[in-house]
């Protein structure tokens, strides 16, 4: 039985995105990652989330979500 908790990582800098993501997987964490608020929108909404913690950048593209805004949505 696998009980990993899964952790999704919203970073649109592709440096931080990796650091991140490794520093959890070694962490013994399974990690999803979307680099764009859409992304992240598609795969927080998806039937089968079930994503345990939220690792986000506040600052993500100009005029689009923020990671505040994704990061209510996902707890909605």
């Amino acid at each position: 039985m696998n009980t990993s908790v899964t952790v999704l990582v919203i970073e649109d800098d592709p440096f931080i995105h990796d650091v991140i993501g490794e520093a959890l997987v070694d962490g013994g964490f399974t990690v999803a990652q979307a680099s764009t608020p859409e992304d992240a929108r598609d795969m927080i909404d998806a039937p089968d989330a079930a994503y345990r913690a939220l690792v986000t950048d506040n600052n993500l593209a100009p005029g689009k979500p923020t990671g505040w805004d994704l990061a209510r949505r996902a707890r909605d």
